[in-house]
C-alpha cells in the first residue's frame, strides 16, 4: 500500500444527498456541489501500476488532517442561543433536520485556520466548518472534521455567544488519521457522528479517577525513586484509545490547554499512521522532553 500526503479536497458533514445543497442553489446536493467536490478529490490521485493501490491521507479543504471531533456545550438559554445564531451571517440552517452549519465566510473568515479564507479555491466554497445539533434543549453538539477547526471554533463561539447562554464542557475525539483510495473515499464522508461518539463506543476519561489511580500507585512505593519508577512503568503501558471523551476547562485554563491536548493526540495518530503502531503516549512525552 503506497501512502501519500495528497489532499482529497472538500470534506462535508452529514448532508443528505437529497437535501437542498448548502450553497443555496435550491438544487439537491447530489446534483449540485457533490459531483464537483468528488471530481476535485479524484484529481489528487495518481495512477499506479496494477496491484499497487494508493492510500491517501484525507485532508479537509483547509488542509488539516481529517480527524472527527465533537464539542459538547451545555445550553442555559435556548432562545438566546437561537437568536445569536440567527444573527450570524456565517450560519445556515438545514430545513430537513433543524441542524445548523457554520461556514467559512462572513464573521468566520478570520477564525485563525492555517489556510486563510482567500487561499481556498473558489470552486470549493461554501466550506462547512462545523455542524451543530441541539439535543433536548439542554445540550449542543458541534461536529467538526479537524482538531484545528475545533480549537478555532471554541474561541469563535465564545466571542459571539455569551457564556450565560452556552458553555463548553467536554470534547470527544477520534484519534486516528483517515486514509482512503480512489474507490472508497466518498464512503468516509458519510460518517455518522452520533454512532461514532456513542457512549458505548468511547472511553470516557475522568481526570479525578485517573489522579486517584496514580495516588494509589504512588502509595505502593517505599521511597521517592521507587514511587517515580512505579508511575513511569505504569505510563509505559498506557495506550491511546481510538475514541475518547474528556472534560475541558477552557474558561479556567484558556485555549492553550485544549490545543496542546489535541496536538498531542494528532502527533500520536501520525506516528501510528506512519506504521509505528506500538508508539505510546509515554514515547511521545519522552520525545518532547528531550527537546527541552
Amino acid at each position: 500500500m503506497i501512502k501519500s500526503y495528497n489532499s482529497i479536497g472538500g470534506i462535508r458533514l452529514k448532508i443528505g444527498r437529497n437535501e437542498p445543497c448548502i450553497c443555496g442553489s435550491g438544487i439537491k446536493y447530489k446534483k449540485c456541489c457533490l459531483p464537483n467536490e468528488l471530481l476535485y478529490g479524484k484529481k489528487n490521485f495518481k495512477q499506479y501500476p496494477k496491484g499497487q493501490a494508493q492510500e491517501t491521507l484525507i485532508m479537509t479543504t483547509t488542509q488539516e488532517p481529517y480527524m472527527p471531533i465533537r464539542l459538547y456545550y451545555t445550553i442555559f438559554d435556548k432562545d438566546g442561543l437561537l437568536n445569536r445564531l440567527n444573527q450570524l451571517q456565517c450560519v445556515m440552517w438545514s430545513i430537513k433536520n433543524q441542524s445548523f452549519f457554520i461556514n467559512y465566510e462572513k464573521e468566520a473568515k478570520k477564525i485563525g485556520l492555517s489556510v486563510k479564507y482567500n487561499a481556498v479555491p473558489k470552486e470549493l466554497f461554501p466550506v462547512i466548518l462545523a455542524e451543530g445539533n441541539i439535543e433536548n434543549d439542554e445540550c449542543l453538539h458541534l461536529d467538526l472534521r479537524s482538531f484545528e477547526r475545533a480549537v478555532c471554533l471554541v474561541e469563535f463561539l465564545d466571542r459571539y455567544i455569551s457564556r450565560r447562554i452556552i458553555k463548553i464542557t467536554h470534547v470527544a475525539t477520534y484519534n486516528e488519521f483517515q486514509s482512503a483510495d480512489i474507490n472508497n473515499f466518498e464512503k468516509i464522508w458519510n460518517i455518522d457522528y452520533d454512532e461514532l461518539f456513542a457512549d458505548e463506543n468511547m472511553v470516557i476519561i475522568d481526570p479525578e479517577l485517573e489522579w486517584e489511580k496514580i495516588q494509589n500507585l504512588i502509595a505502593k512505593g517505599k521511597n521517592p525513586e521507587e514511587k517515580l519508577a512505579l508511575v513511569c512503568e505504569n505510563s509505559k503501558k498506557q495506550r491511546m484509545s481510538l475514541v475518547e471523551k474528556f472534560p475541558i476547562y477552557y474558561y479556567e485554563e484558556g485555549i492553550e490547554r485544549l490545543d496542546g491536548c489535541l496536538k498531542f493526540r494528532m502527533a500520536l495518530a501520525f506516528e501510528h499512521w506512519e506504521g509505528n503502531e506500538n508508539y505510546t503516549p509515554f514515547d511521545l512525552a519522552q520525545k518532547i522532553a528531550e527537546k527541552f
